[in-house]
């Protein structure tokens, strides 16, 4: 329990302290999730690179051509990948938090108020399929700004790597091998956007809200109470 995030009571008192999901709400955000994840990205993505490929067009780099495959272009690369997805998604997000698009694409993910690392993809269908562009495009959007393709194992990682951040900044829980200092990989930067919606649109830097004023890094209560009770209680999920 004492990994768990907490934060100030004064930021959240009108939730409690954060508690563990029951199993009925983890099974019934796995099958939505899983099925956006398959459904949206994974099936769809292998699709459109066979047809790009029948096409005759190759958008990744897959042998050595003029520039050789070393781990420093690889993880340049994959740096790149990640900032122009960061910047992407954190555009989307902000337009999903219009009352144009708000309740028709996104307020189902936001039927968390304290997030577990399932609700990542716990959205509507359209949704998924709108989100997975800041994963598809920034490696299409570097080969045109710079005129070199990005390696395919760039793509990969920076997918891994975006994903791990992503399921992080949902899962709810404080990492104690990963320092406060570094730009990545903490926790409370996006699960706090799920407390206050008006902040920490991003999903892997907070810089990238930095850039847009509507960076607030929460503080954290580390030494919340164990309570008594651990479940959910009602509210923490909106109903639907």
């Amino acid at each position: 329990y004492k990994y768990r995030l907490h934060y100030a009571r004064d930021l959240v008192e009108h939730l409690g302290s954060r508690k563990y999901p029951p199993l009925d709400l983890i099974v019934s955000t796995a099958k939505n999730a899983e099925f956006n994840f398959f459904f949206a990205y994974v099936i769809p993505g292998a699709i459109l690179i066979k047809l790009a490929n029948k096409l005759g067009i190759y958008a990744y780099d897959t042998e050595e051509g003029e520039e050789k495959v070393t781990w420093t272009r690889i993880i340049k690369e994959t740096f790149m990948i990640s900032v122009v997805a960061d910047l992407l998604f954190y555009g989307l997000h902000r337009a999903m938090h219009t009352p144009r698009f708000y309740l028709p694409f996104h307020k189902k993910h936001h039927e968390f108020k304290y997030s577990m690392a399932l609700a990542h993809h716990y959205m509507e269908y359209k949704e998924a399929l709108v989100f997975a562009l800041p994963q598809a495009l920034p490696p299409l959007i570097l080969w045109g700004l710079t005129g070199k393709k990005m390696h395919i194992l760039s793509m990969w990682i920076g997918v891994f790597y975006t994903q791990v951040n992503a399921i992080f900044g949902h899962a709810g829980w404080r990492v104690p091998f990963v320092p406060r200092w570094l730009p990545t990989f903490q926790p409370d930067y996006h699960d706090f956007h799920h407390v206050d919606y008006s902040v920490n649109f991003g999903a892997i830097y907070p810089l990238t809200d930095m850039l847009f004023g509507t960076y607030l890094k929460p503080r954290l209560d580390t030494n919340a109470p164990i309570p008594k009770d651990i479940s959910y209680p009602k509210g923490f999920v909106w109903s639907k």
